[in-house]
This record gives C-alpha cells, sequence and structure tokens, in this order.
C-alpha cells in the first residue's frame, strides 16, 4: 500500500485553517470596555471626593463576556507628592450588592501633583468572567497617597459606593471617573483545542515526508 504524504505548504494551510477556526462562545474586542470620560474640569477641586486610609470610592460595571483586563484608571487628584501609592481593585458584590470579596488588586504611583488626571496600573493582566463586579481606588496600609477623585464624569457609572473605615455603603450621588482597558480577548477553551490538534497535524505529515534519498530510491534505472 502506497504512502499518503501532506506537502509543507499544505500542512501550513491547516494549521492555519485550525488557528483561525472560530470559537465556540463571544469574547470581548480589545480596547476600551469602561470609558466614564470627563468634563474636561481635571483641575477642578471644588467637587473632589477624599481618597485616604478610611475612605475609599468604588464604581459598579458588567461584563456581558469574559476579558483579560490590561490596565484600569481613575480621574485622580494627588494632593501629595509624585510617586505616592495607593491601590486599583476589583471586587464582586456581597450579599447586600456592595463592593466585597477582592479578586485583583494592584499598587500604583501617581505620576501627577496637585492637578487631576487619569492614573492607574498598566501592563497587568486580570481575568474577568461575565458578570458584574466593583471597580475600586482604595488606600491600604504601606500606601501613601492622600487626595481625591473629581466628581466630574461625562458619562456616570449606575452605580458608586462610598467606603468609611472599611466598610463600603451606597453613594449614588458620586461622578467619579473610572476606566477598563482590555488587553485581549480570552481564548475559548475549544480554540486552544483545535490549535493544539493543528500543531499536533502539522508534526505529523512533517514526519511523513520522504527525504531525498527515499526519492532516489524509487528512481527509476538508467536506460
Amino acid at each position: 500500500m502506497g504512502r499518503t504524504f501532506i506537502s509543507s505548504r499544505a500542512a501550513l494551510a491547516l494549521l492555519l485553517a485550525v488557528a483561525t477556526a472560530p470559537a465556540t462562545a463571544t469574547t470581548l474586542l480589545q480596547g476600551s470596555v469602561l470609558d466614564t470620560g470627563t468634563t474636561g474640569l481635571l483641575s477642578d477641586t471644588a467637587l473632589s471626593y477624599s481618597l485616604s486610609g478610611d475612605q475609599w470610592i468604588a464604581g459598579r460595571f458588567v461584563l456581558a463576556a469574559p476579558m483579560r483586563v490590561g490596565g484600569v484608571q481613575g480621574l485622580i487628584q494627588n494632593n501629595g507628592s509624585v510617586g505616592d501609592t495607593l491601590h486599583a481593585v476589583i471586587r464582586l458584590p456581597d450579599a447586600q450588592g456592595l463592593p466585597g470579596a477582592i479578586v485583583h488588586s494592584a499598587r500604583f504611583a501617581v505620576t501627577n501633583e496637585y492637578e487631576a488626571d487619569w492614573e492607574g496600573p498598566e501592563s497587568i493582566r486580570w481575568t474577568l468572567g461575565a458578570g458584574s463586579y466593583w471597580l475600586a481606588f482604595e488606600v491600604h496600609g504601606g500606601d501613601s497617597f492622600t487626595g481625591g477623585m473629581p466628581d466630574t464624569a461625562l458619562t456616570p457609572l449606575g452605580n458608586y459606593s462610598f467606603s468609611y473605615a472599611g466598610n463600603y455603603y451606597r453613594y449614588p450621588a458620586l461622578n467619579s471617573g473610572m476606566r477598563l482597558l482590555a488587553a485581549s480577548a480570552v481564548p475559548e477553551p475549544a480554540s486552544w483545542a483545535m490549535m493544539i490538534a493543528g500543531f499536533g497535524l502539522v508534526g505529523l505529515a512533517l514526519r511523513r515526508q520522504p527525504s531525498a534519498l527515499d526519492a532516489a530510491r524509487f528512481l527509476p534505472p538508467n536506460q
């Protein structure tokens, strides 16, 4: 029985077809997933809610599909020095719908002084499933930040919460600016399985390709 060979070009085409096959579920695209924007009054501190060791601010958001978070930002007014630190935190809602258990947390240093600007950790890789979450800005033990968040969101979130001494309370009057940026879509398990199968098929095809010596063995003798 003759052997069937797959050329390198055919193997590559097979790999590309497998790797680019659509996943079985929808995922979020790259870019800004949550962005309240701002009215542009970045230096306006008349309506700025305090951020300190006792007072934190959180906004609630909903994801319709899984995503990998690449960065979070808050519109933050720093009353201290450049390099002062605080935390960006993702929390799950508790039984009352208020910020509860921590899912992800990252300390970051502010880069502005006295004027408000978008601040937050970058180059993070937080994976979130579909569902409801709170994005909070908190001053934890060891942090040095003193300041606040101006009340200047252009399109405020539907729900905000304000904490005192570690306990969160509903505070819908807040208009704090917040952003959530997606690093990339989370690959579906079916996509990983298809890609692995594709690499396996390519490897098998390349192993089965005849060498020049094998091909010479089948050449007819010179007449």
